[in-house]
């Protein structure tokens, strides 16, 4: 990433830039780096990295979901890509009638609210969350929302997104449903309601 003040090149996880020393500042609603007290992006107040950092140990993150369609598309109606064939026993999972709205990694205490449009990655939405984790990618993947239902896209990640076991091909939208298991690259999520 570049310095906001003096533009060198510096580390992604860098709390202080390594060559003019200024401390950096992070907008906590969509991860861009700034100087002054708002974002040039979105005019959300800036926060110390540091800060997002420690926050991200210390606290379990939930965003609001956004309100559900009003009746959910059958399973059936959905397009599936063909690389992420359903098998028997994932059509009759517990919940699959249910509309996604968290991505919960217990492993690492994580919980995130689905949103249409939000950017997973050490850049994105939850930068917070993902700045700690060298192999997510800045934009690994975005999260779509429609009355369709919901779906996952890999973008061009380093290191993979995959979903129950499949890994996913770059540009292409992947429906997504409670009882999934999505992963991005060594982070494992639980698609739930």
């Amino acid at each position: 990433m570049k310095c906001p003040k003096c533009k060198s090149e510096i580390e992604d996880d860098s709390l202080f830039c390594d060559q003019c020393g200024t401390e950096l500042m992070i907008c906590p609603q969509c991860g861009t780096l700034g100087k002054g007290k708002r974002c040039t992006q979105c005019g959300t107040e800036l926060i110390k990295k540091s800060s997002a950092s420690q926050q991200s140990h210390t606290t379990l993150l939930t965003a609001q979901p956004i309100p559900a369609p009003a009746q959910p598309t059958p399973a059936s109606a959905q397009p599936t890509p063909a690389s992420v064939q359903p098998t028997p026993e994932k059509t009759t999972r517990p919940g699959q009638n249910l509309l996604p709205g968290h991505l919960v990694c217990p492993e690492h205490h994580i919980r995130l609210g689905l949103a249409d449009g939000v950017i997973i990655g050490r850049r994105g939405h939850y930068s917070a969350v993902f700045a700690q984790y060298g192999d997510i990618s800045g934009i690994h993947a975005k999260l779509t929302i429609s009355p369709a239902g919901c779906s996952v896209e890999d973008l061009e990640s380093t290191n993979g997104t995959w979903l129950n076991g499949q890994q996913l091909k770059p540009h292409i939208n992947y429906p997504i449903h409670c009882g999934d298991i999505l992963k991005f690259s060594s982070l494992t999520f639980n698609v739930e309601p």
